[in-house]
């Protein structure tokens, strides 16, 4: 069983009177490591909110690379996974197809939302992108002043200080992180596809390394993302696919930005791709 959140006492009123309010859709910004995973865990312990991850690097329920949907068991703390949007990289700056996901995957009900730490820059751009697609009725702001709020809505906003709790994580914790997300979510059946039948989205990129290989989503007729998993090979006739079995036919594979290396007999995320030789 996962142990009991500790919640800073300067939060804990705040808490309890949005677990008690009439707010359906919230989302919580902020920088890195001030404590917004355990904000949001608190506040779903509290009341039954769906959550939804815009966050695709620190990803607190999903596999990396995607925009999220899914829930935080109220007993465990556990989440689970109920779909996800690939959007094909494990960084903040694809701000359009982070936006884009969030508006596909927001739905109805309560609704808690995470996001990236990338608030400074570029990234004050995502969160303004990130609050505008969700269109929420409150904002919570941790550890930040200035909020990118949309010109246009009906949120409201609550600023609170950064938790003393919250710990700094290292560059090396981040990238562990990411890859348990990946490996909960890669399975390792090989499934073999008619290369027919299929569309790529974009064009695969042709040699692969020796090693390097990309990860990829598949999607169903309808577009939706079912499942991530490793382009071992693409010939005129079939491609290899590295993955949990697909729930219903694939029609799409889509590919990012993201590459995998071979490492003990799993595969490891890596920052940038090893160039082919010759």
């Amino acid at each position: 069983m996962r142990a009991i959140q500790i919640i800073p006492e300067a939060w804990q009123e705040r808490i309890d009177m949005i677990a008690r309010g009439a707010a359906e859709r919230i989302i919580v910004i902020g920088p890195t490591d001030v404590g917004k995973s355990s904000f949001i865990r608190a506040l779903a312990a509290r009341r039954d909110f769906a959550l939804l991850d815009l966050d695709p690097g620190q990803k607190m329920v999903g596999p990396p690379g995607t925009v999220s949907r899914g829930r935080i068991e109220p007993v465990s703390g556990g989440t689970i996974c109920n779909r996800f949007v690939f959007v094909g990289s494990t960084s903040g700056i694809v701000i359009s197809r982070i936006a884009l996901a969030a508006e596909q995957l927001a739905g109805a009900g309560p609704i808690v939302v995470n996001t990236s730490g990338f608030v400074s820059g570029p990234g004050a751009r995502l969160q303004t992108a990130s609050i505008a697609a969700v269109n929420p009725d409150l904002v919570i702001a941790i550890g930040i002043d200035a909020v990118p709020m949309p010109k246009a809505g009906r949120t409201n906003l609550l600023l609170l200080p950064r938790s003393p709790l919250a710990r700094r994580k290292s560059p090396a914790e981040r990238r562990r992180i990411r890859q348990e997300a990946l490996d909960r979510h890669l399975g390792s059946a090989r499934v073999a596809l008619a290369r027919e039948a299929l569309r790529f989205n974009p064009a695969p990129p042709l040699p692969f390394t020796i090693a390097d290989r990309p990860l990829c989503a598949l999607a169903d007729s309808e577009g939706e993302d079912m499942a991530i998993g490793v382009l071992h090979a693409a010939g005129p006739e079939r491609i290899v696919v590295q993955c949990a079995a697909p729930p219903r036919p694939v029609v799409t594979v889509r590919l990012g930005s993201i590459w995998l290396s071979p490492s003990g007999g799993a595969w490891r995320l890596r920052d940038r791709l090893t160039p082919a030789a010759g």
